[in-house]
């Protein structure tokens, strides 16, 4: 039995609504959920390889304190980004955290922003009816978390952190969470995980750039064999001058293989600072 046109064409809409639905819904899923990369259930808000980015997510507020485990370091080489900074925001107040300084308006508070691999920076928020007090953690402290300012907000539904970096650091909320840390790591053997993660992809840098390194090397290897063979030719060039004339030519060509070495020699010091 043969269905009619009109039959055949309701299915085709019935299908293609289907998966236009179908579209929005993973559309709407995967936006909802992509304000960072997530690694290991961190939110990676800007990492080293980063230039000139910015990534904000948003929580909602829990019952109770809450407790913010963040982590802010540069690449292997240090390359310090003074611009790079993370802001905390709680309805109309800002927070901002920069390098060795917090801040909230005219309030500020000195302390150590960055991180290693064995430590991360964590912060508390205490809120009172009216009042809020952020409090940073300070290890070796009697009491581990000390006191960085109060000010003027009732807790609300959200808060965001958004981060920001110019020329790469990584920026990272590993979790909000309601209670204290029992130690400076998330769970146990947090510590170790994270080192290997880290010393790995830190290997991975170093592998990389040590295939530069041997292509240099080769380059500048090269360049040897064909300065010497370069140089060979001249001095049975001037072997076969008067002596006068190879006494000229000793000297200029002299200035300019010494000229070579200085400069093949300053290329190497460079890269092995690099290093």
């Amino acid at each position: 039995m043969e269905l009619s046109n009109d039959t055949v064409y309701i299915k085709k809409c019935k299908m293609g609504i289907m998966l236009l639905t179908a579209c929005i819904v993973f559309l709407l899923c995967g936006f909802s959920s992509g304000c960072a990369p997530i690694e290991n259930g961190h939110h990676h808000l800007t990492s080293m390889y980063d230039r000139n980015t910015s990534r904000e997510c948003v929580w909602d507020f829990q019952p109770g304190l809450v407790y913010l485990e963040l982590e802010r370091y540069y690449g292997r080489h240090g390359n310090i980004d003074n611009s790079a900074h993370m802001n905390i925001t709680m309805g109309s107040h800002v927070i901002n955290i920069g390098n060795n300084v917090i801040r909230l308006e005219e309030q500020r508070c000195v302390v150590s922003t960055t991180t290693r691999l064995e430590h991360q920076l964590w912060l508390a928020f205490v809120f009172h009816e009216r009042m809020t007090t952020l409090k940073v953690f300070s290890q070796g402290s009697s009491d581990p978390f000390v006191e960085c300012f109060t000010f003027v907000y009732k807790k609300g539904s959200t808060f965001s952190v958004l981060a920001h970096t110019q020329s790469g650091m990584e920026q990272v909320v590993r979790r909000v969470a309601l209670k204290p840390p029992k130690t400076m790591y998330s769970v146990p053997g947090a510590s170790t995980t994270k080192s290997l993660h880290e010393l790995d992809n830190r290997l991975i840098d170093i592998e990389h750039e040590s295939d530069a390194h041997m292509l240099q090397v080769d380059k500048l290897t090269f360049l040897l064999k064909k300065h010497d063979v370069y140089i060979s030719k001249l001095v049975g060039d001037v072997q076969k001058l008067s002596g006068g004339r190879q006494f000229m030519f000793c000297c200029v060509y002299g200035g300019i293989l010494i000229f070579l070495l200085i400069e093949m020699t300053f290329r190497v010091t460079k890269k092995k600072k690099i290093f």
